[in-house]
């Protein structure tokens, strides 16, 4: 089962460079025959088929071949748009773009914004409540306590 000077000789006559054929005999374990008759897969030649309806869409060369990769079908990964990032966001945002915008204009961060959320303040108080040193200190026990002492 050894490959001999001639093999790699005749492989390379049909367009196998040494390495693949080698890599296919020997690490891969196929024969002879199927090593050096089996065409090299060519991943261009698949863009080359889908480039102009992916690039109506939008779509590169590296996103079409990363959908296809992953398991797309290759139509699916020539036509399927791209999110738009603002669209991703949307989907995946918890709380309104008016609130962490009214959070911002009040001089909160988002990680503080967030951090407070954490913490057990809710999204209204965490981008209303002043940033400052000196204000007073809300906690999530004083608030619940005066709930409870406003609802008697």
């Amino acid at each position: 089962m050894r490959a001999t000077e001639e093999d790699y000789d005749l492989a390379a006559s049909k367009g196998i460079k040494r390495s693949t054929f080698y890599s296919r005999v020997y690490i891969l374990g196929w024969d002879k025959d199927r090593a050096m008759n089996t065409p090299i897969c060519r991943r261009k030649s698949i863009w080359i088929h889908w480039s102009k309806a992916a690039t109506q869409n939008g779509i590169g060369y590296s996103t079409f071949m990363t959908r296809v990769h992953k398991g797309w079908t290759r139509e699916e990964a020539a036509t399927i748009p791209l999110y738009e990032s603002n669209d991703l966001l949307k989907k995946r945002r918890k709380y309104s773009i008016k609130l962490l915008k009214q959070a911002e204009q009040n001089g909160i961060s988002r990680s503080l914004f967030y951090h407070r959320i954490k913490t057990g303040v809710t999204p209204e108080e965490a981008a209303t409540l002043p940033r400052y040193a000196n204000r007073p200190k809300t906690t999530l026990r004083s608030r619940e306590e005066s709930q409870h002492a406003s609802s008697s």
